[in-house]
């Protein structure tokens, strides 16, 4: 069973295409949406061709497990290959956008990081949960009496 294209999909719409399009100058912003709508289709097309590789084929001819390997290490590279300019497209983009708008790359730095100290928090309160707990299981019997398998060691005075 193949995966086609119009299985998968339809690629989101770029939501955004209008501030980087307020970015790009007039004459580059045609170019500019051409080149991500160009990476993903790309992206989108080696992840097809890597799932069609990776499923197993009902052909009249058998098939060797080397050129099955083969052909899947290729489509992978290639997927590999358009992610990476996906993520490089991406990278300047964020990179003009952070000039632009140095404020809005501080307020989201400062979110991430609020963001991260809460987590720290609440994993700090687990520990101390279990700390608590451990400390009550491992804690010695409270009554000085009680017998114990060790009653006949001569106690601490």
């Amino acid at each position: 069973m193949n995966v086609e294209m119009n299985e998968l999909p339809p690629p989101a719409p770029d939501a955004n295409n209008d501030q980087s399009s307020a970015m790009d100058d007039g004459d580059d912003e045609e170019g500019s949406a051409k080149d991500v709508k160009k990476l993903l289709d790309e992206f989108r097309e080696s992840f097809v061709a890597c799932l069609n590789s990776l499923q197993p084929v009902e052909t009249v001819r058998a098939i060797d497990a080397e050129e099955v390997k083969l052909d899947a290490d290729v489509t992978i590279q290639r997927l590999i290959e358009s992610a990476q300019n996906l993520e490089i497209d991406l990278n300047k983009k964020y990179l003009l956008f952070s000039t632009l708008n140095p404020e809005e790359t501080v307020n989201q730095q400062i979110t991430e990081i609020k963001t991260e100290i809460e987590r720290k928090d609440a994993l700090l309160a687990k520990f101390n949960k279990k700390l608590t707990d451990w400390s009550a299981v491992l804690a010695p019997p409270m009554s000085v009496n009680a017998p114990t398998k060790f009653s006949a060691l001569p106690s601490k005075k």
